[in-house]
């Protein structure tokens, strides 16, 4: 109990710290109300979801190369991989595999969840740490899922010190969670997911997180339909 409440403080202590970002670049996505977005395995596009339930493949200005045509509800978060791209609808609790290359619509998974129909699964991502799927709820209570390969859940976490969840990567061994209301980002041990730092970004509603080839943190804009680059390897 004692190294439990121990762990609860010093996530506290990180998150009250947070270094403040300044972004280098800044652009506007043709995506409307875009929530999450992944790079292509070879960093040339990325994969980019909307509110509005689609699935989108754009060049890395944020110009719509591709529209997947089997649609959802309420699109938040999305991961790709060598084989599929993954989107997780948060109203309707599914995670809908699309073809990397076709954009085309393979299966589903229904996860089952009870809370509030809009705060639900903001995020999804693949901890390689602990080979399983995670997905973040967004509030009340701020939480992530593991998942097995078949979207079975495995356990629940729940995420301390922060407001909200809108997103989730996965990115040089550790975990990266994204806070719309708190306008910052958690950096987390995959393991034990105790967060280990924080940084206040400069962007409205901030719903989507992911990294470059070169380690830039790129935080995309629902509000302002904008995508930020921000340099961490800048700080001490």
């Amino acid at each position: 109990m004692r190294s439990y409440i121990t762990l609860l403080l010093v996530s506290a202590c990180f998150c009250s710290n947070a270094q403040k970002l300044s972004s280098y670049k800044k652009f506007r996505t043709q995506v409307p109300e875009p929530s999450d977005l992944v790079y292509t395995k070879d960093y040339s596009k990325f994969y980019c979801v909307s509110d509005q339930g689609f699935l989108f493949l754009t060049d890395t200005a944020g110009h719509i190369l591709k529209q997947a045509k089997h649609t959802g509800t309420d699109f938040e978060g999305v991961f790709a991989d060598d084989q599929y791209v993954y989107v997780s609808d948060e109203r309707t609790r599914r995670v809908l595999l699309y073809d990397v290359e076709s954009l085309t619509y393979i299966k589903q998974y229904e996860v089952m969840y009870s809370g509030a129909a809009n705060e639900a699964y903001e995020g999804i991502t693949f901890n390689k740490k602990k080979n399983c799927f995670l997905l973040c709820i967004e509030k009340n209570p701020t939480t992530l899922f593991e998942l097995n390969k078949d979207f079975q859940k495995l356990a629940e976490i729940p995420i301390k010190s922060v407001s909200d969840i809108s997103s989730i990567c996965y990115y040089n061994d550790f975990i990266y969670v994204l806070s719309d209301e708190d306008e910052k980002v958690l950096k987390l041990d995959p393991t034990t997911y105790a967060i280990l730092s924080s940084w206040k970004i400069p962007v409205t509603n901030p719903e989507g997180i992911c990294f470059d080839a070169q380690g830039h943190l790129v935080i995309q804009s629902d509000k302002d339909q904008k995508i930020y680059k921000f340099n961490l390897a800048q700080l001490p």
